[in-house]
């Protein structure tokens, strides 16, 4: 009796996961509400581009699921990472993605968010004058969970937020070649412990980085 019960423990194991993979989906059917309410603000921040990507940005459906550059946590349903430009394999580095737009400040309600891509991915991007435009977002140093903040090679204008203060676990902050200026807060240096990777080239700033801070950097 003892042997016919091991021999049936990996089948009903099989049975619970099988169960469990049909369960979960239907438990998280739709975007946390506030998740959903920040990627559509920032859709329509969007005047043109990136079509098919945003095109399964559909209200009321699953971003978790079928949103493109959307990924969630599995535990919770809510969004960790955003990257709707980037093309869907790797490999094709030669496909562009043309967008026009600005940054909404409703991303800063993405509280869950890791990782932030929105790097204008396009063959001769220092040429082209398409590209998300106008001030990044103070808003966006609410994402205290962001670990990586990629808003290079786009049309970004003013100076960088003194509110990225906040965003103690930051890895790696890309905003090359953009058109941003003035002064980089020393705050930020001061905050930043855990940067390790820093892309600032291709802006009009108007200072310097500390040296002491650049050891740190990679």
């Amino acid at each position: 009796m003892e042997t016919f019960k091991t021999n049936y423990l990996p089948l009903l194991f099989l049975a619970i996961l099988a169960y469990c993979s049909i369960l979960y989906p239907l438990l998280v059917e739709s975007c946390n509400p506030i998740d959903e309410e920040a990627l559509l603000k920032f859709k329509g921040g969007i005047e043109y581009g990136a079509q098919y990507q945003l095109a399964t940005w559909i209200p009321k459906t699953n971003c978790c699921a079928t949103w493109y550059g959307v990924e969630c946590d599995a535990a919770n349903g809510r969004v960790v990472r955003l990257s709707p430009f980037r093309p869907a394999n790797p490999m094709d580095v030669d496909i562009s993605v043309f967008v026009n737009g600005t940054l909404s400040p409703f991303l800063g309600n993405l509280t869950y968010l890791q990782v932030l891509d929105l790097f204008h991915f396009q063959e001769n991007y220092l040429s082209n004058p398409d590209g998300l435009r106008g001030p990044i977002p103070p808003q966006l140093g609410m994402l205290s969970h962001l670990t990586s903040l990629h808003l290079g090679a786009n049309i970004l204008n003013g100076s960088i937020p003194t509110s990225f203060a906040n965003l103690h676990k930051l890895q790696f902050l890309y905003l090359g070649h953009n058109r941003l200026s003035g002064s980089i807060p020393n705050i930020i240096f001061r905050s930043m412990k855990s940067l390790s990777t820093l892309s600032l080239a291709g802006n009009n700033f108007t200072c310097s980085i500390p040296s002491s801070f650049m050891k740190k950097l990679r």
